[in-house]
């Protein structure tokens, strides 16, 4: 979602350097590196097999290509070699098969085995505090509408992000608690913040009153310009030093 946003604003600013371009995709690079090294650290730099973790993750190819063949050979050998943070994806694949068997769980007086699809807004709703849900709701309008008119994607980033989490938590068949959406309050914050932001800064210009008009001035051949209070204080002294 957010490399259609980028796209999109990308398309209404125009052609970018090749330059600047690369030094996104260079950042983009760094981070997910960032991002691989703290899975890995966090399964103690372990290596394993891939067979380890797909353990029938050849028969494909055996009944494809045959168990003698050339390609089979090379898949086996392919499997064998370690690969690091394989326990992650192990874990991936025991949440997948626990959303396939379904949990039993609770929501407004019925009892299900598979879920349901708005169990997620309507904990999310239940749970959060209602500023916080107002906060962020206007923080992402005003965001999303910022970033748009001022063509900077990265201002999207946060109601965008939190919009992603829609289809996995909609499509969940784990509804046993607001604790697999917390991801979402992340984004949550950041969009409140935004939406508190916005209404600072109205509430400043309201109490602060109209602006007051710039001093005009006459210069050469009849035109007229606004300046600055000070900048037309010091006119005002040079045209009264003036013989």
């Amino acid at each position: 979602m957010l490399a259609a946003w980028y796209l999109l604003i990308r398309q209404r600013t125009g052609h970018r350097p090749p330059l600047a371009l690369l030094r996104r995709a260079g950042g983009a690079i760094a981070a997910a590196l960032a991002v691989f090294v703290v899975i890995w650290a966090s399964y103690r730099f372990s290596l394993e097999p891939l067979r380890a973790v797909a353990a029938n993750g050849t028969d494909w190819s055996r009944r494809l290509w045959g168990p003698a063949s050339l390609l089979n050979n090379a898949v086996d050998a392919v499997v064998t070699l370690p690969l690091p943070a394989t326990g992650f994806v192990r874990g991936i694949q025991a949440v997948y098969r626990h959303n396939e068997e379904g949990h039993w769980s609770y929501l407004l007086g019925d009892v299900r085995e598979t879920g349901w699809w708005y169990f997620f807004p309507v904990a999310l709703l239940v749970k959060t505090p209602l500023p916080t849900l107002l906060l962020a709701a206007i923080g992402a309008s005003v965001l999303i509408r910022r970033s748009w008119r001022e063509r900077r994607w990265s201002l999207a980033a946060a109601p965008l992000s939190m919009l992603a989490f829609a289809p996995v938590l909609l499509a969940s068949h784990i509804t046993i608690g607001v604790r697999h959406a917390l991801p979402v309050y992340c984004f949550m914050a950041v969009a409140a913040g935004g939406g508190a932001a916005w209404l600072w800064n109205g509430l400043r210009r309201c109490m602060a009153g109209p602006r007051p008009r710039r001093p005009a001035v006459r210069l050469a051949g009849g035109r007229r310009a606004r300046l600055a209070p000070r900048l037309h204080r010091l006119f005002q002294r040079t045209r009264a030093a003036a013989p």
